[in-house]
Parts: structure tokens; sequence; C-alpha cells
């Protein structure tokens, strides 16, 4: 689209703001880049957006970074810091950074009130909307819809996948639709399963928090009795700060914490699965488990 860069960043190379315009002077003609690499450093991107708003009626280049999991937080810290240079303080572009769920409890320990950073979320889908993306870019299939969202849920990502996936496999029949959509879920399964258990080996053993203190916090996710809070769930897990959670949350990808309301919320409809799964597999295992590692400890206390 015109008067849009696209970019991706998994924290390459130590100064973000020489990397954004290294990557837009990598998208402009030819000639343009040859012209603006003689320019100094830092003032490269700045006349970009200048030369293009005056060929562009005064509107500003779209600069759109996508943020990649493998991100770290100095990274992102850095890549913002360098958008508030060259969007708000030098107004060089405007730039929209779009992070994966995955992310979101990362950007949660940057002060993004202090760098002008407006926040917005994309939702999942309602079953309506869902399935109304289904009927538009699945057509062939769209008596199949409520399968579809049973099996992977209303998240576009996955609807998506799904599509895509029956039309690489050229699916013709509702068997071959329903294999790829079995394909989507076991791999989101899969990896759900993993992130869970990951989840509950860094906050039980990285963080010494108990395993009952787990699995109630898991728990009171999978029956859906209350809404969990970072505050909840500082207090479920033993962290001393609400930024303590929020870093273990951002080293794992089964939950995300909304940006506004600081909720604690399924990573996605598999997670959700997952934790439900996990709960019923190990909770008096892990509650058992417990009881036997206190007695222990009071027992070596006593004869200490």
């Amino acid at each position: 689209m015109p008067g849009v860069v696209k970019l991706t960043y998994t924290g390459d190379g130590s100064k973000a703001r020489e990397w954004i315009e290294e990557q837009v002077l990598m998208r402009i003609n030819a000639d343009c880049a040859n012209k603006f690499r003689n320019l100094p450093s830092g003032h490269r991107l700045r006349l970009i957006g200048e030369l293009y708003r005056r060929l562009n009626d005064g509107q500003r280049l779209l600069v759109v970074l996508e943020v990649r999991e493998q991100t770290t937080v100095s990274a992102l810290t850095k890549l913002v810091l360098a958008v508030k240079k060259l969007g708000s303080d030098q107004r060089a572009a405007t730039f929209v950074l779009v992070l994966s769920e995955s992310c979101i409890a990362m950007a949660s320990l940057i002060d993004l009130s202090e760098l002008r950073v407006a926040r917005f979320k994309a939702p999942e889908f309602s079953e309506d909307e869902a399935r109304d993306l289904i009927s538009r870019r699945h057509c062939k299939f769209s008596h199949l819809a409520n399968e579809i969202m049973a099996n992977v849920g209303t998240r576009p990502l996955h609807i998506m996948q799904v599509v895509t996936g029956c039309k690489f496999a050229r699916a013709e029949t509702d068997k071959e639709c329903l294999a790829q959509v079995e394909a989507v879920a076991k791999l989101h399964a899969g990896n759900a399963s993993a992130w869970v258990r990951d989840f509950v080996d860094s906050v039980a053993e990285g963080n010494g928090v108990g395993c009952k203190l787990v699995m109630e916090f898991l728990r009171q996710f999978s029956t859906g009795e209350s809404v969990l809070t970072n505050d909840d769930a500082v207090e479920v897990l033993g962290f001393t700060d609400d930024w303590g959670l929020l870093a273990a949350l951002a080293e794992n990808k089964a939950f995300t914490v909304d940006l506004s309301t600081k909720k604690v919320q399924h990573h996605s409809h598999f997670t959700k699965t997952a934790v439900k799964q996990y709960v019923d597999a190990n909770g008096t295992f892990s509650s058992s488990r417990t009881e036997v590692s206190d007695s222990k400890a009071m027992t070596d206390s006593k004869a200490g």
C-alpha cells in the first residue's frame, strides 16, 4: 500500500533508531535511497518523511512495526524510545507497533504513558463475527462454521490458518476441510499444553512458589469463578509486587494481561482448554506433593 512501510522487529542491533532508518531505506525507491544514505544517521527518516509529506498533500508516512515474540524487554524498550523520538518528537512518520498476545505482558514493564503511546487492543471475535469471517473467506465450507469454531475458537488468526490450510491442500470435501481444522487445532493445543507446563515450572521452581498456590490460580481460571486481575495473581502466586508477576507472564505464553484493565486473561481458546486439562490431571497430585514438601520442610526446621 502506498505510504505504508511494514517492518518486522526481533530485537536486531543495539541502535533501534538507526535500524528503523536502514529498514525504511531498503524499501523505498533505489535512487532516493542512495541519496539519503549520504545524509548523517539520525536525520534520514525525518527528511524522508518530510519529502513524502510534500509530495502527498501533507500526509505522513506510516511505518507498521510487527514485534516478534523473541524480542526482549530491553530491545522493545529501545524500539519504543526510538519510535517516540522519530514519531512524536521529530514527526518523521506515524508508527504503529503490533504486539502479539505473548508480548503484552512484556510491554507492561515499560512506562508507556511517558512515551506518548496510545494503546489499542484487538479483541477476540464474537461467534457472529467469526461466523461472518468464515462465510466471507471460506464460503465453500461456511456450513462447517460451528465445527470450525468448536475446534479452533473465534480468533481470526486461527480461523485464517484453517482457510489457508484448505487452500494449500486444495480441500474439496467436508472431510478434507475438517482434516485441516484438526491439524490447526492439534498444533495449537500442543503448544498451549507446553506453555501451561512451562508457566507452572517457572513460578513453582524459578520463584519458589508453592504448587498449591499455583494450582489454585489455575483452578480459578479453569472454572471461571472470578475475574482475575494482576492484583489477584500477585496474592495467589506470592509475588512481592506487580512487576514480578508481569515479568513472569512476559516469559511465557499461557496468559496475557490487558494493559488498560490489568485483567489476566487466557492467551487463546487453546490455553483455556489446556489449563482445564492440566488442573483435571494434576490438581490432586500437585496439592499432595506440596503438602508432603511442606511437612518435610517443617520436620527439617524442627530438626535444625
